[in-house]
């Protein structure tokens, strides 16, 4: 009887540990996975979770069309729970503005099996607006100030500007005493020197552009 049921916890043992061992893979897209807005020429990073994955390919679908194959046979990590793919939205002919795109992600357990997911819903691709900055530059007695010429100019400067679609403008200049603020719309006053030449520059970004 005790060597009847040793065998049988063998037994059991030994199919336990093939079935978790072999367990087949399993993917779910979580982004973008519907309702969102691509821009082109951005850069987003692609998620879903897997099990028992070690490589996948991800594709771009418009309708049930893939228009780019994003990624071929891309090695993963078998026991992360999840992975990503950074991915730039290229301006390509095959690529059409609208709202009818799905990521579709491919998921491979080398000598056991696939499977695969797409997008919940459509996403869409749209146009990218790039960053615009509107510069003002007056002297003390508020003579207009050229922003991309060499001008003379004494005492104080006034300075201001105004920036559409970027996340963060910075003014630096010339002089150790002038580094800043950061702000989409602002405005500051400094000084020029008696001699010499001075410069003011405003960096204004939304994260991928700089102008």
């Amino acid at each position: 009887m005790k060597k009847s049921l040793y065998l049988f916890l063998l037994i059991i043992g030994f199919f336990s540990f093939f079935f978790t061992t072999h367990a087949a893979p399993f993917v779910s897209v979580i982004y973008p996975n519907g309702g969102e807005s691509l821009k082109l020429g951005r850069s987003y990073n692609i998620t879903w979770s897997q099990q028992n994955v070690d490589y996948v390919y991800i594709y771009l679908l418009n309708g049930d069309s893939v228009v780019d194959n994003i990624v071929n046979q891309l090695p993963v990590n078998i026991n992360a729970s999840n992975g990503s793919y950074s991915y730039t939205i290229p301006s390509s002919p095959t690529i059409e503005l609208g709202g009818n795109y799905k990521i579709r992600v491919s998921a491979y357990q080398s000598g056991i099996g696939d499977t695969f997911d797409v997008s919940d819903s459509i996403f869409s691709v749209v146009q990218t607006d790039l960053p615009k900055v509107d510069i003002k530059a007056y002297s003390e007695n508020m003579s207009p100030i050229p922003w991309d010429g060499p001008m003379t100019v004494y005492g104080k400067v006034y300075i201001s500007w105004e920036a559409q679609n970027v996340s963060s403008c910075v003014a630096s200049g010339g002089r150790p005493d002038f580094n800043g603020p950061q702000s989409l719309k602002g405005s500051l006053t400094t000084t020029a020197p008696l001699s010499g030449d001075y410069s003011v520059t405003l960096t204004c970004t939304d994260g991928q552009t700089t102008v």
